[in-house]
């Protein structure tokens, strides 16, 4: 799974949930190699989730579609839909509260 953030009004980054489809084989080895340099020590959350992760710095921009966003809360039904490059990371902010697709997230 990749765990996703997002800026908080407060421009912190904020743990948004995660996303464990949407990939095959040849994308998940391919997310790896961008990932892999990225690798970092500690989570880069201010509210890491209680899990155990690898921790990439937050630099990457991830499609996600996923059925609900409840406020304050994690994203779900979350499916990965690619990697965007056409905006800048300081574009994504916390939009929970609804149904969305489409939203882009921080892996």
């Amino acid at each position: 799974s990749l765990l996703l953030g997002c800026f908080d009004n407060r421009g912190a980054l904020a743990y948004a949930g995660s996303v464990g489809t949407g990939w095959d084989e040849r994308t998940k080895q391919g997310l790896m190699e961008i990932l892999r340099p990225l690798e970092r020590a500690s989570s880069p959350f201010h509210n890491p989730p209680a899990r155990r992760a690898h921790h990439v710095a937050p630099r990457l921009i991830a499609r996600i579609e996923y059925r609900r966003w409840p406020s304050g809360a994690q994203v779900q039904q979350a499916s990965f839909k690619g990697l965007v490059d056409d905006r800048s990371i300081d574009q994504v902010s916390c939009s929970g509260g609804g149904n969305n697709t489409g939203e882009e997230m921080r892996p």
